[in-house]
């Protein structure tokens, strides 16, 4: 799959952006417009649900911790919801996890992202501090 398909919903202030496909290179500029108008509306409270992102380029990755910053700047939050394993090695071994709240419940990053601020701890067994590919798989 070469498209990229962005679906966005709300819940509360929470906005919810579902990624499907591959964000290569060509898809990252459209992934960046898409993310940084949800910021110029003043929704910096988002989950990127990336259960079904097949790829993401070194592009796209930017795209992401551009926005991370932008919420975090204007007192909100941005969660990673349920990378497939190879996105989460990548994220391992580029220490992202140190960056991003990364979770596997869409309930929990909602409620997390709702409460604003700034938490940089990872949950669901991904250790951000280690960095293993290892923790892909538990």
């Amino acid at each position: 799959m070469n498209d990229l398909a962005i679906e966005t919903s709300r819940q509360g202030d929470v906005v919810i952006v579902r990624l499907r496909g591959s964000a290569d290179m060509g898809q990252a500029a459209s992934l960046d417009r898409r993310l940084g108008q949800f910021l110029r509306e003043g929704s910096c409270r988002l989950v990127l649900d990336l259960a079904g992102l097949a790829f993401a380029s070194s592009m796209a990755l930017g795209a992401f911790i551009r926005a991370h910053v932008q919420c975090r700047a204007r007192s909100g939050r941005l969660l990673l919801l349920s990378p497939q394993p190879a996105l989460l090695r990548v994220l391992q071994t580029t220490r992202l996890t140190d960056l991003f709240e990364i979770t596997s419940d869409l309930e929990e990053a909602v409620s997390r992202a709702a409460s604003g601020g700034a938490n940089t701890r990872a949950a669901d067994g991904v250790e951000p501090t280690r960095g293993r590919a290892e923790d892909a798989d538990a």
